[in-house]
């Protein structure tokens, strides 16, 4: 593995123990993260707050890997 490949891997790992849903765009290696709102206290209105990110997954959604919180 080359140091991009690891690097993807490092941010997917840190952003996932941060609470985070990562979607990893295979074609472009584009990363969208998004609160994982099932592990959060509260829930903001997410439409408004992650609508571009939502969105921009939800257009190429057969480009995206999804890595989940556990």
């Amino acid at each position: 593995m080359d140091n991009t490949e690891l690097n993807i891997i490092k941010r997917i790992a840190q952003e996932l123990d941060c609470g985070f849903d990562c979607f990893y765009n295979i074609r472009t290696s584009e990363m969208v993260t998004i609160p994982n709102f099932g592990q959060m206290m509260t829930e903001d209105d997410s439409g408004d707050t992650f609508g571009a990110e939502l969105e921009k997954v939800n257009q190429s959604k057969v480009d995206f890997i999804k890595f989940e919180v556990l």
